[in-house]
C-alpha cells in the first residue's frame, strides 16, 4: 500500500498488539492496523476508493478489541468564491 501521510493518532489495541489508525491516500482516508510484533505491513480495514473521504477524529477500540469506530465524513471537492465579506 502506497502511504502518501500517515496520522499521528494512532490508538493501541487492547491487548497489546495492533495500531490502529487513519491513512491518507490523495483525498480518501481509510482506516489500517500494523501489527507491533513485527512485519512492517498495514492491513487495510476500510476501502473507500477514490470517493473524497476523511476519518473526522481518533480512531478507537472497543474493550474487547473486536471492532473499531471512527467517525467518517464524506468531502466535496468544491472551490467557492466568497466576496464581499468585509
Amino acid at each position: 500500500m502506497p502511504v502518501s501521510r500517515l496520522f499521528a493518532s494512532t490508538v493501541l489495541s487492547p491487548d497489546g498488539r495492533q495500531l490502529a489508525l487513519p491513512i491518507a491516500e490523495g483525498a480518501t482516508c481509510n482506516i489500517c492496523v500494523l501489527s507491533v510484533e513485527g512485519g512492517g505491513s498495514f492491513t487495510p480495514l476500510t476501502d473507500f476508493g477514490e470517493r473524497p473521504t476523511i476519518i473526522a477524529r481518533e480512531v478507537s477500540w472497543a474493550p474487547d478489541g473486536g471492532s473499531i469506530y471512527a467517525a467518517v465524513a464524506k468531502i466535496q471537492g468544491d472551490i467557492v468564491a466568497l466576496d464581499g465579506l468585509i
